[in-house]
């Protein structure tokens, strides 16, 4: 777009004197280009990450996938945290330009999911005798243990990094079911379940 500016001036006997110039506008060609990427690729069940963008030469962005509450369009970069993810994640974005739409590359947020495992040694006890129970999470939030039904140890809570371990010694009268819950932060319940038995015992008459 070209764009004319007239200077007009009168000298002192009122003569008109004119003067033009001239200022050519061009719009910005360069090919956008758009940058995305998250904090972390793998999270715990039920946990965020933080979504990173840049664009450079754009109008205005828009999100293509993982939803337009984080990836506005009038704004060309920024981080927002992402909602609780609860399965694996697709987040992409495209910026366009003067110079025409660039779609950033696919993110892809995997999830672990919880684990729990309760044992017992031995697994076959004489009435009146121990067993040692052991457990252990990971990925979780809590945990507890029954034993036969009622309630043995709760709660278990997780340390920072989502794990429960421990151990406990118990004494078997009769055949004894363990059984280990786990959640994490989606509400997503693990099990885990040991049976102890009771040994007969014979005697020689």
């Amino acid at each position: 777009m070209v764009i004319t500016f007239t200077l007009n001036c009168l000298d002192s006997a009122g003569k008109l004197t004119s003067a033009n110039t001239t200022l050519t506008v061009t719009k910005n060609l360069s090919k956008p280009t758009v940058a995305l990427s998250a904090s972390s690729n793998l999270v715990a069940q039920g946990a965020r990450t933080k979504l990173i963008w840049s664009s450079k030469n754009t109008l205005y962005c828009k999100a293509i996938q993982g939803g337009n509450k984080y990836f506005t369009r009038n704004n060309r970069g920024g981080t927002a945290l992402s909602d609780p993810i609860t399965g694996p994640s697709l987040y992409q974005i495209s910026c366009t330009g003067n110079g025409g739409t660039v779609n950033s590359k696919t993110i892809l947020v995997n999830v672990l999911y919880p684990t729990a495992h309760i044992s017992a040694i031995p697994t076959r006890v004489v009435k009146g005798h121990s067993t040692t129970v052991s457990w252990n999470a990971s990925n979780v939030k809590s945990c507890s243990i029954a034993r036969n039904g009622k309630t043995w140890l709760k709660p278990l809570t997780s340390k920072s990094s989502g794990t429960i371990s421990g151990s406990k010694s118990d004494t078997i009268t009769e055949q004894t079911i363990y059984k280990l819950t786990c959640i994490n932060n989606a509400g997503t319940p693990v099990t885990s379940t040991q049976i102890v038995n009771v040994a007969q015992i014979y005697r020689e008459f």
